[in-house]
């Protein structure tokens, strides 16, 4: 019997804007072809992926934080699965 393929807050993505883009890629719908994506300046593994899709409000735009597993969070512990949360409506 074969394993079931990882989820991807499971997997373990590049800390680079590929890798970021890639995690939001395997859990998403949406067409991220337009997808950005700036790293936090003193957080290894967190980007601000700015989606460039338009949010059910109708803004211009939707970003996400990401959070990648395996790099340190800012107190020091690594963090045990990939996570995002939505920004609706950003500028």
């Amino acid at each position: 019997m074969t394993a079931p393929a990882p989820m991807p807050y499971d997997s373990q993505f590049h800390d680079t804007a590929q890798g970021a883009i890639a995690f939001l890629r395997a859990d998403s719908t949406h067409d991220l072809t337009r997808a950005t994506a700036i790293p936090d300046p003193e957080v290894a593994g967190v980007w601000l992926v700015d989606l460039h899709v338009p949010d059910p409000a109708d803004h211009d735009a939707v970003e996400v934080i990401v959070y990648l597993k395996g790099y340190p969070d800012p107190w020091g512990d690594l963090r045990a699965h990939n996570d995002f949360e939505t920004l609706w409506g950003a500028p």
